[in-house]
């Protein structure tokens, strides 16, 4: 593979790949794939470049302000790479409705607007959104936030991986995790951290070694600010 020299960034403020020279918001798992390599891997070779913009950043910052909504899709909004697309690496499974036809996955994942007028939508939508239980409502609150930067994580997900046999080398469950960017974030001091069900001291070492990056966030009662200190000290 030859090698390049390119900017950091462009003129519209995207970062470049340092393999291909293609520009993105955000360096993704799934276009490195197509250079073969991991995100660690291109860490590694190039850990002085940055791998998200700072219009990337920004939206993580303010999407919970509401400053780059768009009627009710906020997700849709945050990354435009035509790589992104695919909703799970392969090495992940996702809960619940992994091997469900596309027609049942949507019928899942949206059973309460299904049918509705578009104008009612946004209402249901809202009044999902607010959940009574402070508990609930404080892990939506940090899932909300956490979507603002990753738009494919996901509240207590699997994190999976079997050899080419079948057999499952390990199983982890998280309290979020994004799986295309292999980013798993752990609150282990609140009562509604996620427990593995067989405890392996080597959790931590196992991740790191097949590319994930771990953020722990360490209070009981972890606030936005905490999170955001977090995710800006990791990049």
């Amino acid at each position: 593979m030859s090698e390049h020299s390119y900017p950091e960034v462009n003129d519209e403020g995207k970062v470049i790949c340092q393999i291909c020279g293609r520009p993105f918001l955000v360096i993704s798992v799934t276009h490195l794939k197509k250079h073969g390599i991991t995100l660690g891997q291109y860490r590694t070779r190039y850990p002085d470049m940055p791998i998200s913009s700072k219009e990337f950043k920004m939206r993580g910052k303010f999407g919970r302000m509401g400053l780059f909504k768009q009627g009710s899709k906020v997700s849709e909004d945050i990354i435009t790479d035509d790589d992104l697309p695919e909703k799970k690496a392969e090495h992940v499974t996702g809960p619940i409705i992994e091997d469900l036809p596309e027609e049942k996955a949507e019928q899942v994942t949206a059973p309460v607007i299904e049918g509705l007028p578009e104008e009612k939508v946004e209402q249901v939508t809202e009044t999902v959104k607010e959940p009574s239980n402070p508990i609930t409502r404080k892990k939506r609150e940090i899932l909300d936030y956490l979507k603002g930067i990753y738009s494919t994580v996901q509240e207590n997900y699997f994190i999976q991986k079997v050899d080419l046999e079948g057999h499952l080398k390990y199983e982890f469950i998280t309290d979020f995790a994004d799986p295309l960017l292999k980013i798993d974030f752990e609150f282990p001091d609140t009562f509604w951290h996620n427990r593995d069900r067989y405890v392996d001291s080597r959790r931590e070492e196992i991740l790191r070694s097949d590319g994930w990056k771990i953020i722990e966030i360490r209070s009981n009662c972890p606030t936005l600010k905490m999170l955001e200190e977090a995710v800006s000290s990791s990049d």
